[in-house]
């Protein structure tokens, strides 16, 4: 009996023993486990820590780049505004009528026109009232702008197979655009009076020109006349240009009070390409049967 007990003792002892090295086992791989991911954590915090300053570093910088770019924004604006306020206002008068290029050729006017500086157009109707086609390329141009309309008497106004030069065109408009500066700037007013026929193409190159005038200014003129350019007789070694076929500048200045400009006159910034009239025959047709191709269309 003796030998039982003692043998059921030593088997507990045995398996009493056993259970404390599996506990001892299982907590120190769950020490090692704890320790092994508390390390790993470290050393992510070490490495978000890092980003973090290299961010914050990012930050300043950008920061600082963008405190730069703001500056120079603000003194190229200051610039730009006092060389804007130093530049005298181009005041562009067009006269204009209804025809079926008259959209196309405000267009590519206006988008020369975008280039100026400091830039005033004024749009004058042949027409008894404003329509809304020349009312709404005007608006949606950009430009600063001013919008008249002024009727051609009957009796001034070219037949059908009248030659240009027979009757003087765009006389009515232009008045009007005169009237509403006379009205509108005070003498004191920075500006140029120049007439900028819809049917012409510019170089922007010719504004800058004109911002040299003092008094009048003159140019060549390329495609019109019968010529390949019309221009005024400039003499280089007195800088002075002689009449022009122009009944106002014999009214209001002097030879020598005329500034040749582009170049002393041997550049050409101005032709008068004239869009030529498209054909509309089939047009014609569909308009004796009822129709349109353009219904809903502004052309």
């Amino acid at each position: 009996m003796q030998g039982v007990i003692l043998v059921g003792y030593v088997a507990y002892t045995y398996c009493k023993n056993i259970l404390v090295l599996l506990t001892i086992s299982l907590i120190a791989a769950q020490y090692f486990t704890y320790y092994q991911e508390l390390y790993k954590w470290q050393e992510l915090r070490k490495e978000l820590e890092s980003l973090i300053t290299a961010g914050r570093d990012t930050d300043d910088m950008l920061h600082n780049q963008m405190m730069l770019i703001r500056q120079r924004i603000n003194d190229i604006n200051e610039k730009g505004q006092r060389i804007s306020h130093e530049k005298p206002t181009i005041y562009a008068i067009t006269p204009t009528f209804t025809r079926p290029v008259q959209k196309a050729e405000l267009t590519r006017l206006s988008q020369t026109f975008k280039h100026v500086v400091n830039f005033h157009w004024i749009v004058v109707e042949d027409a008894p009232e404003k329509t809304r086609l020349v009312m709404r390329l005007l608006d949606e141009s950009g430009l600063i702008h001013t919008h008249l309309a002024a009727a051609t008497p009957p009796n001034y106004k070219l037949g059908k197979n009248d030659p240009n030069w027979k009757k003087p065109r765009g006389v009515e408009q232009r008045n009007a655009a005169l009237r509403w500066l006379r009205k509108n700037l005070k003498s004191s007013d920075n500006g140029i009076v120049f007439f900028a026929d819809d049917d012409n193409t510019y170089s922007v190159k010719l504004f800058q020109e004109m911002e040299k005038i003092r008094r009048v200014g003159v140019w060549p003129v390329g495609l019109v006349g019968g010529l390949m350019v019309e221009k005024p007789i400039c003499n280089n070694a007195t800088n002075k240009s002689g009449y022009q076929e122009s009944e106002i500048l014999r009214q209001i200045v002097t030879r020598e009070e005329l500034e040749p400009l582009a170049d002393c006159c041997t550049k050409v910034y101005v032709w008068h390409t004239r869009t030529e009239p498209p054909r509309l025959d089939v047009e014609q047709l569909l308009i004796k049967k009822g129709k349109r191709s353009n219904v809903g269309i502004e052309v």
